[in-house]
């Protein structure tokens, strides 16, 4: 290998672990996303619960203070008139007695200042003295009855009152109906949810089978003025694959449900955001031609239905990307048949299958398949175990596992019949990315991945 070749190398090298940093980096993103929004949801709620709180606290607290200020003012009242009707004749009595007690004081003291003359005056002043300190006394009656004896009781206790207090409002959590999970499909996600409802709702109240909407929205656009969800489910299943999505576009999602078709919608679940990084399973346009310009395949259904149309080339169609991911299912559905033939297949390939030949097929190294007479091939090998042929509405599915560096263990299966067996991969090759691709001698076959 020249030094070139090696520089080369390096550089892509590079850029491949940079691609994989920069989907990570697009993952991460949508992931802090997801975690912001639903901290804000959250943080939402318990600001709409606190404001909830503090109004209706505040309106019983003023409630409360009326209703105990109205009453103190109707008892106090009472007591005022109790106390007018009692005092009154008290006070006249008093004010008789204190003047009478005004009038005692002042003729003694007149009485002392007369003991303080000389005796000659005093004898010729004795008769007027005396007239002047004779009093008549009057006798007063004894303190008068009053009308009754006032006394104030509580008979509720105010522990009850405190007690009706301590039980004064109620948290409930709503709208339990939750995402539980979103999984990443090439181009769509999988979409779970649980199903327990508020326990403050009445599942009794309702009947039928319980019915789900799921609905989506681009991240980006959500609160763009004029931007809503858009449903894209609607069933009774608890899980949905969305499709049609954009690689690397963060999207959120949200669901509500309800039992019965006369039953109440529960609110909305806590938005969930989630990202893709797996391109679409789609057919690879520029293979569908052949080296003389000639259209070998026909593709429809957003590229993921191919049709040969073209007869007599076994040109082999490929997946447009490395879309199938190790780890995941991958399922292949046959609309239509047409003439079988040894060189037919549908399967996975790594990098180093040479598709640049055109005589190339799917039955050497590089790739596993199963052509359409219900034989599998590992790297070229046809193995003993076989599987029921290709026939219309047929399903295919093949799922891989990695097991150790350059080996990965395949299952395919068919019609309720399975395969599993161990594939070598050149440790050059990418282990945890494949193509898929078909190719079949006659026209007619129609496959859907």
């Amino acid at each position: 290998m020249s030094e070139e070749e090696v520089i080369t190398k390096a550089r892509q090298s590079i850029k491949e672990t940079l691609q994989k940093l920069e989907k990570y980096q697009v993952y991460l993103n949508s992931e802090l996303t997801d975690l912001t929004s639903t901290k804000e949801v959250v943080k939402d709620s318990l600001s709409k619960a606190r404001q909830e709180v503090e109004v209706n606290f505040t309106k019983i607290q003023n409630d409360v203070l009326e209703a105990l200020d109205g009453r103190q003012k109707e008892i106090l009242a009472t007591i005022d008139d109790v106390g007018h009707k009692d005092l009154e004749p008290l006070n006249n009595l008093e004010d008789k007695i204190t003047g009478e007690l005004e009038k005692v004081q002042e003729v003694i003291k007149e009485g002392n200042t007369t003991l303080e003359k000389e005796d000659s005056m005093l004898l010729e002043e004795l008769h007027q003295i005396k007239k002047n300190l004779t009093l008549t006394e009057n006798r007063y009656p004894s303190v008068p009855c009053i009308s009754q004896t006032l006394s104030v009781t509580f008979e509720e206790s105010p522990e009850a009152f405190i007690e009706t207090i301590n039980h004064l409002g109620e948290i409930s959590m709503t709208g339990s109906l939750q995402i539980v999970e979103l999984t990443e499909r090439p181009g769509g996600m999988h979409v779970e949810w649980d199903d327990t409802f508020s326990d403050c709702e009445s599942i009794t109240d309702y009947s039928g089978i319980q019915e789900y909407i799921l609905q989506c929205c681009c991240s980006d656009n959500k609160n763009a003025s004029g931007t809503v969800f858009n449903t894209v489910y609607t069933g009774e299943e608890m899980s949905y694959t969305v499709t049609d999505l954009e690689p690397h576009v963060s999207y959120t999602f949200r669901v509500c449900g309800r039992f019965g078709k006369d039953g109440r919608w529960s609110s909305w679940s806590i938005p969930r955001n989630g990202i893709t990084t797996l391109d679409p399973h789609e057919w690879s346009p520029e293979d569908c031609v052949n080296r003389n310009k000639l259209v070998i395949y026909q593709l429809s259904n957003h590229q993921r239905t191919a049709t040969k149309i073209f007869p007599d080339s076994s040109k082999v169609l490929r997946s447009k990307t490395m879309s199938y991911r190790v780890g995941t299912s991958l399922q292949f559905k046959i609309d239509e048949t047409g003439d079988d033939s040894n060189g037919d297949g549908i399967g996975l390939t790594t990098t180093s299958f040479d598709f640049s030949n055109p005589k190339q097929n799917l039955q050497c190294p590089g790739s596993v398949s199963i052509n359409s007479k219900g034989l599998v091939y590992v790297n070229g090998t046809c193995m003993t175990t076989r599987l029921p042929p290709f026939k219309r509405g047929s399903t295919i599915i093949f799922e891989v596992n990695k097991l150790t560096p350059g080996k990965v263990r395949v299952s395919i299966s068919i019609d309720d019949k399975q395969v599993t067996f161990d594939w070598q991969i050149d440790k050059d090759d990418d282990c945890a990315k494949l193509y898929f691709a078909m190719g079949f001698q006659h026209s007619g076959w129609q496959v859907t991945v």
